[in-house]
């Protein structure tokens, strides 16, 4: 056979290889470059993007963007979530850099944790390092490798946490959304933590005031701000309302008094959260559709 036959040969088997095992890719955390890539079109590919659902970790995992999508079908949504994120003047002014001369169809959502009000969560780790990586690295997660990520190899943690029915299961969704559970699952996981997190940080009444300006500030340009708080469960919240400096009540009346409109659902306890802090996918989905069933209830 002919050496150049070979190689076509060679590379026609490693390419159907390469596909047939990401086909049978056990279900669990997204492989690394679709993670990468999710991350920097979260951050960096936003021009299209006149819904903003923003938070922390607990609102990346709970807003699946589709029911939103439905009751606004003329917009395009993201979900802004990040780890640790912060309610402080640096991600406002991100989301009105996504907002400018979008004004007229931008709408914002927050999703207010006490822990994202805090001094420590103003650092913004994860958003970051997203932020300021190169331009160039961003345009190689952004083009190319949506079509690298079908021959990444399989990690072999991913077969044995297949096995053993253990690890993190996270699929990055191009709105943002991440749909995520974890095995074994440990409901009390981030109780612990938590506690300890406000034995060292608290509201800080500077997030608490940057807030409000932002609200004033979007509602003087005539964008609607609407705020809620996302599910975790009853001994995480008691946590938050306990240690955290978080007043809910009065938090909710100087949201409304500066323009914003806050969001209930029935009862944010009916939603199953996998460690006590992130909303298990399948909550998710409903939470989701009871959240976009609140906005519409205010709409007249």
């Amino acid at each position: 056979m002919p050496l150049s036959i070979k190689i076509c040969v060679s590379i026609t088997v490693a390419i159907l290889a390469s596909v047939g095992t990401n086909m049978v890719r056990p279900v669990t955390t997204d492989a690394r470059l679709k993670t990468e890539w999710f991350w920097a079109m979260k951050t960096h590919d936003t021009d299209d993007v006149d819904l903003i659902i923003y938070g922390d970790s607990r609102v990346s995992q709970a807003v699946d963007t589709r029911p939103l999508q439905t009751l606004f079908p003329d917009v395009t949504a993201r979900n802004l979530g990040y780890a640790g994120a912060g309610f402080n003047p640096e991600m406002y002014t991100h989301l009105r850099r996504i907002a400018e001369g979008k004004e007229s169809r931008m709408i914002i959502l927050l999703g207010i944790t006490p822990y994202g009000l805090t001094t420590e969560a103003a650092a913004n780790e994860q958003f970051r390092e997203e932020w300021r990586r190169p331009k160039s690295e961003v345009l190689l997660r952004l083009r190319l490798y949506p079509l690298l990520s079908v021959f990444e190899p399989v990690a072999p943690s991913m077969f044995r946490n297949a096995r053993s029915q253990s690890g993190m299961y996270i699929t990055h969704h191009a709105d943002g959304w991440e749909e995520a559970y974890e095995l074994p699952e440990n409901p009390g996981k981030w109780l612990p933590i938590f506690r300890r997190h406000f034995q060292r940080t608290q509201v800080d009444p500077r997030n608490l005031q940057a807030t409000y300006t932002f609200i004033r500030d979007c509602r003087r340009d005539g964008i609607p701000v609407y705020g809620f708080r996302p599910p975790s469960c009853r001994q995480m919240e008691q946590i938050e309302d306990d240690h955290s400096g978080f007043e809910e009540a009065s938090f909710i009346r100087d949201f409304e008094a500066a323009g914003g409109t806050w969001l209930d659902v029935a009862d944010r306890f009916a939603y199953y959260s996998y460690d006590g802090s992130h909303l298990h996918y399948k909550a998710a989905k409903e939470f989701s559709r009871d959240l976009a069933a609140a906005i519409r209830a205010t709409i007249p």
